[in-house]
């Protein structure tokens, strides 16, 4: 027996425990147990049935992903899940933590499921690129009905147990302790003769309705996973579910689900699956470290990021001070957190009880003195380096010499903005990203002076928070907006050599980011960008950065916000802006740069090299410890698409070699060292190295 199975007698029943911490993930020991106590089960003259159940915090959390790369080991899941359902004595599945993936499948196979009431159960695969590939898709329709199984697994969420046993994925909600009731269950069974209920003898029948529901669920599907490749295999897998027997649907799913695995999707989707459990591993910072305690939270700035950031500060339960010394401003900030907490609850996410209980912890005020017992304040004003200097220098001297001061600049070098201050250890950046109450990245910038239980104590508040707290050095940019900008700065060198917004954008578009570029641009404000590339100004090539955006600011063309930038805008309607030609135009001839039309295949490429390029910097420059920072910050803050991995991972997929030699011709083309290459990428190459082991 596997040392990681355990199999006991109980009242005539088999329980087949599984104890493979820390979440029993299906690697081969437990695979092999589980066939094993499968064929001793049904040889075992005492055992009348058997239950299949986890130690530990949670039922089978899914595959053992260390394998995913390798030769597969016997036995493979499939063959597992084959000898459980065809066991002739009753088989119960006791489910508690969560049931994801094989661990669901496998739950699935057994002939009777039950659960406590807080145990989830899904199948995330195609958030890893894949699909259920050990008979789930086959299973799971004839659990609950076609529709809703194709609901549920092209979303990949988990549901909660009693949502599951209201669909019919589960058959006993237990009260008190699983194993109890899962004998009962057990018991109640064999007092009713019940027999196996095996799935795989259920037939399935494609009618009109069936097939008018497979056609409107490829056409959603293309809206809604515009770009990823297993979404449109899960539903072929369910097509067959309903018009194959059973064992031919089952080996097209194996073979769907080996043609998602060896997609580049999926090579991706798993790599930043890691990445972004790496994060939370911030090297040099032990995990002991202490702790600052943090009740209270002051924000400082009520504009349209500071108030997200306090609505997101609110969600969490702590107390808030909002400060703005501008009554207007004040009132527009208090505004904004009603508008969104409105929103919430006319889409019913938000009940009255909640929004007056997190509102009860809003405080606002005009005076910076009344923050002065607070344990973190964060600066969110204008991203101007001297007022935050000069901000930063007059809270120290508000605060109490443990209150940690955070400040929410997008670009600012921390390690400038701590000079001349009372305890540059307690300064850290708490870089937000727009919506903050909603964006998933917080960019947590450390300068070269942050107490290590300074960022130990915003790492924790990240978590807190449900954001993916990422920790980088600081330098002009951090990682995520100096990556950016190159891509912005190719967008906007592009324009003056003759594409337009609407072809540029329309490439990035189809290549997979949600908004193009200069759609972005408008949509944060000409002017915000405005405040960066001042700081630009004696940049080689500085004239690719921004000369039609500044003339456009110049103009009162802000974006969105002034209904005119790149774009101009009426209604919820979008159009092009034709200054913006002319004024490319007249920048070009300025500059002496000749225009000519660019194809979407060279659009795209300078536009994600020179974030390849910009990224090996800041590698190179230790900005971010690993190459997984950078995509996770990529993906989760910049509409990177997930399914491309991030630039690093993007880069391996598609070779170092080639992307070295492209940024390499580059160089030669436009003057400024703008496309200059990293050594480090020639050094990698020179190595046979990768970004990421493959």
């Amino acid at each position: 027996m596997s040392p990681v199975i355990q199999y006991e007698i109980k009242n005539n029943i088999a329980v087949i425990s599984i104890n493979n911490p820390p979440v029993n993930a299906l690697s081969q020991s437990v695979r092999q147990g589980i066939t094993d106590s499968i064929h001793r089960l049904n040889q075992d003259p005492v055992a009348r049935a058997g239950i299949i159940i986890c130690v530990g915090r949670t039922f089978i959390a899914g595959a053992d992903i260390s394998e995913f790369n390798k030769p597969p080991l016997d036995p493979v899941l499939p063959e597992v899940i084959s000898t459980i359902e065809a066991s002739n004595k009753i088989i119960i599945a006791a489910l508690h933590g969560t049931a994801l993936g094989g661990g669901f499948e496998t739950a699935m196979a057994c002939h009777y499921r039950c659960a406590v009431s807080e145990a989830k159960v899904g199948l995330p695969e195609v958030k890893l690129g894949l699909l259920p590939g050990a008979s789930g898709t086959q299973r799971l329709p004839r659990l609950i009905g076609a529709q809703a199984a194709i609901q549920w697994m092209v979303s990949g969420e988990h549901i909660e147990a009693e949502e599951a046993f209201k669909l019919g994925a589960i058959d006993r909600i237990v009260t008190g302790d699983l194993l109890v009731g899962a004998l009962e269950f057990a018991n109640e069974l064999l007092a009713a003769d019940a027999t196996p209920v095996r799935l795989s003898e259920k037939k399935m029948l494609m009618d009109s309705a069936s097939e008018k529901l497979i056609a409107d669920y490829r056409e959603k599907i293309d809206k809604q996973w515009r770009g990823y490749f297993s979404p449109q295999k899960i539903i072929d897998c369910v097509e067959a579910c309903l018009n194959m027997p059973y064992d031919e649907a089952v080996k097209l799913e194996r073979k769907l689900f080996n043609q998602c695995k060896a997609s580049s999707h999926s090579k991706a989707l798993r790599q930043l699956f890691f990445s972004e459990r790496q994060v939370g591993k911030v090297p040099n910072l032990p995990r002991d470290t202490p702790v600052r305690e943090l009740n209270s939270v002051a924000v400082v700035g009520a504009g349209t990021m500071g108030s997200a950031i306090t609505v997101s500060f609110l969600n969490s339960g702590y107390p808030v001070y909002l400060i703005d010394q501008d009554e207007t401003n004040l009132d527009k900030g208090i505004s904004n957190i009603k508008k969104i907490y409105q929103s919430e609850f006319d889409k019913g996410r938000l009940s009255d009880e909640h929004l007056n209980e997190r509102l009860s912890r809003l405080t606002t005020s005009l005076e910076l003195s009344h923050i002065h017992k607070v344990d973190l304040v964060i600066e969110s004003i204008i991203e101007d380096f001297e007022i935050k200097h000069n901000l930063i220098q007059q809270l120290q001297t508000i605060v109490n010499p443990n209150t940690i001061i955070a400040t929410n600049t997008s670009t600012v070098d921390i390690n400038r903005l701590i000079e001349n201050t009372l305890y540059p250890e307690n300064i850290i950046g708490m870089h937000f990203f727009a919506p903050a109450h909603l964006m998933k990245l917080l960019e947590i910038v450390r300068s070269n002076k942050t107490g290590k239980d300074v960022l130990a104590t915003v790492t924790g508040v990240a978590k807190k928070l449900k954001k993916i707290g990422v920790v980088v050095n600081s330098g002009f940019g951090f990682a995520g907006n100096r990556i950016f900008l190159t891509y912005l700065r190719e967008a906007q060198l592009m324009l003056l050599q003759g594409a337009s917004p609407l072809e540029i954008d329309k490439v990035a578009c189809e290549w997979g980011f949600p908004m193009g570029p200069f759609s972005v641009m408008d949509l944060s404000g000409l002017d915000v960008f405005y405040s960066i590339y001042k700081q630009l100004e004696n940049a080689p090539g500085k004239y690719c950065y921004y000369p039609v955006s500044k003339v456009l600011f110049e103009s009162g063309h802000h974006g969105r916000k002034t209904q005119s930038g790149f774009y101009q805008y009426q209604d919820s309607s979008k159009h092009e802006n034709l200054q913006v030609i002319e004024i490319s135009r007249q920048m070009a001839d300025k500059y002496g740069i000749e225009q000519r039309r660019i194809d979407g295949e060279e659009i795209i490429e300078r536009l994600i090299y020179a974030m390849i390029n910009e990224g090996v910097y800041v590698l190179q420059e230790k900005i971010v410890s690993n190459p997984g920072d950078i995509d996770v910050i990529m993906t989760n803050g910049y509409g990177f698409p997930r399914y491309r991995g991030g630039p690093m991972c993007y880069a391996d997929i598609i070779g170092l070699e080639k992307v070295y030699q492209s940024i390499c011709e580059y160089d030669k083309q436009y003057p400024g060292n703008i496309w200059s290459p990293s050594g480090l990428i020639r050094e990698m190459i020179d190595k046979g190295e990768s970004f990421y082991e493959t």
